[in-house]
């Protein structure tokens, strides 16, 4: 995380987790993740919400800063390479990572921005449809939906999907599961419910309700754009 983020004042947790930690790192900053790691897992600065501010007494004092480069966990679903699958039968239960075919041959030592993100990988040995975007990725200029514009960076690949609540990995055009039109949603924030058209009685009609509501869905990226 980046020291120079100005913090915010939020009202402390109740986690007993996050209350634990205080009390074993006093006078500094303790991590809020979004997922539970093991002990001998690398944690990378994307599952990373923010850090929460430690006093003298081991307290936390409301002080809260996010990171820049969270990434939530979207679902994704999409056909990998093979070494995708053979590598995550050795590692149940952790994250695989995907490369992108530039940085195959440089293997193992992958650049950080050749990383398209993480695959969880399921007890069983098998890709789970959970992925986890790298913000420091960098696509080939062209390879992002035709376009040749390197101000147009692809945070997670096109077809991903995600739902109402979470919050959105890459601005684009995303559509809703419920078949209306596409909506241009920006990276970084809540992806919004969907609004879905609804039949009315006669006496709805009458009391002047409205025909349509607004549902939470799943949202599918299919364009890329820059801003």
């Amino acid at each position: 995380m980046q020291n120079n983020i100005e913090y915010e004042i939020l009202t402390p947790p109740t986690d007993d987790g996050l209350i634990a930690a205080a009390r074993s790192n006093r006078g500094g900053w303790v991590y809020d993740l979004d997922y539970e790691y093991a002990a001998k897992d690398y944690v990378p600065p994307e599952a990373i919400r923010g850090a929460w501010e430690v006093s003298d007494s081991g307290e936390l004092t409301g002080r809260y800063k996010r990171n820049e480069r969270y990434r939530a966990i979207t679902t994704c679903e999409r056909p990998l390479k093979p070494y995708v699958h053979a590598g995550a039968r050795h590692c149940p239960g952790e994250w695989i990572s995907e490369i992108d075919p530039r940085g195959e041959h440089l293997f193992p030592k992958i650049p950080d921005e050749l990383i398209l993100g993480w695959w969880l990988v399921g007890s069983d040995g098998s890709v789970t449809n959970s992925f986890r975007p790298n913000s420091l990725y960098q696509p080939a200029a062209d390879s992002v939906n035709g376009n040749n514009d390197p101000k147009i960076a692809a945070k997670v690949p096109l077809d991903t999907k995600i739902e109402t609540g979470k919050v959105c990995p890459t601005t684009g055009m995303w559509v809703p599961a419920t078949g209306t039109k596409a909506l241009l949603l920006r990276a970084g924030e809540n992806v919004p419910t969907a609004q879905v058209s609804k039949k009315l009685t006669l006496m709805q009609k009458m009391k002047g309700e409205l025909d349509f509501e607004y549902v939470p869905t799943v949202w599918t990226l299919r364009e890329y754009k820059d801003k």
